[in-house]
């Protein structure tokens, strides 16, 4: 076997390496993807008219029963608090829909930093940092007259 040949064989063997490290890598974190993806997937699933009315009424009839509570009348009525204006329950609706938008916006963030961080720390890293270790134990080998 030449040099170049030997070469070439620890250069296959470092690639079949770093390939088996990511995929035991990325299928160990499967757990974190589903879980990053389920955050945005459900901010998305917020954002439909039919659930952001249903918030928009819930937090309308819990405010007025805070403050009902807080001025102490009894005589609110659930239904009191279950109906209101058209323009009051748009506004609302307006308040609860930018507040979704700006948690699915946090939510996309998250994911894209998630698989920044992810594919630079765990997957080229490591990877860079053996090779790196090799090359400099093959240097100081070399320089001992040890490896021709």
């Amino acid at each position: 076997m030449t040099t170049r040949q030997k070469k070439r064989l620890w250069w296959c063997v470092y690639a079949v390496c770093t390939v088996i490290y990511m995929v035991w890598v990325v299928h160990l974190s499967r757990y974190n993807f589903d879980m990053v993806h389920r955050h945005y997937r459900q901010a998305g699933e917020r954002l439909q008219p039919a659930r952001i009315e249903a918030i928009a009424r819930e937090e309308l009839e819990t405010k007025c029963r805070k403050e009902a509570k807080r001025v102490g009348l009894s005589t609110y009525t659930d239904d009191h608090c279950r109906s209101w204006p058209a323009t009051v329950l748009a506004a609302r609706q307006k308040k609860v829909e930018t507040r979704l938008l700006a948690e699915k916006s946090l939510a996309w963030r998250k994911l894209v930093i998630f698989y920044l961080s992810f594919g630079a720390i765990f997957l080229i890293l490591p990877p860079l940092i053996v090779r790196l270790l090799i090359s400099l134990g093959a240097f100081i080998l070399r320089n001992l007259k040890c490896i021709d």
